[in-house]
Parts: structure tokens; sequence; C-alpha cells
């Protein structure tokens, strides 16, 4: 078995109203009235990496399921297992995780 994963603290999924990821890069950009952003439900991930970057991301549900079983005791076998797909589709979605101080791997005790 790997390390061990574990989720970071101050990691957080947040639960909007609205798709506010579709409008942000609208304001960007050149604008008369302000952009609406369309209501449906939309997840997001909050991570601060160890620099103190801040990145957002959305969420999905074998996300959802790694961040809830990564509690730093859990192999990235499990995990997979835990969230529904294979170690290899899980293993981008770690690198992600890890790139964005989402998640970290643990060397146990």
């Amino acid at each position: 078995t790997g390390n061990a994963v574990e989720a970071v603290e101050g990691t957080v999924l947040l639960d909007l109203t609205f798709d506010l990821p579709v409008v942000l890069p609208k304001l960007l950009q050149p604008w008369t009235d302000v952009p609406e952003a369309p209501e449906r439900p939309t997840k997001l991930l909050v991570a601060r990496s160890p620099h103190g970057r801040v990145a957002v991301a959305r969420s999905t549900d074998p996300v959802e399921k790694v961040l809830a079983l990564a509690d730093g005791r859990r192999t990235v076998e499990e995990l997979a297992a835990g969230a529904g797909v294979t170690a290899a589709q899980l293993d981008e979605t770690l690198r992600g995780l890890v790139e964005i101080g989402a998640l970290r791997f643990s060397t146990g005790s």
C-alpha cells in the first residue's frame, strides 16, 4: 500500500444556488450591464496552497467522496474504491487536488 491521503485543513466545499464560475470570467472583460450568473446548483471546492494561494474549482461527486474519505489513514486504493473509480482514474484527480492544496500525502506514524 502507498502513503495515506488527507484533506488539508481549510479545504471546504461550497454549495451555491447560482453558477458563479460562469460569470467570473465575464467580469474581467469589458461590460456595461452586470453579467448574471445562471441559477443552478453549483458545488465549488476552495483550497489554499502551502504558499497561501487560494484556488477555487468546480467539484464533482468523486471529488467530494475523496475529500470526505481523505482522513490520513486511507490509501489511494481505498479512496478509489470509496469514490467508485479506479486508482488510475483517481490519479489525475489526486494530482490536481494536491497541486491546489486541497489534499496532501501523509507518511503515517
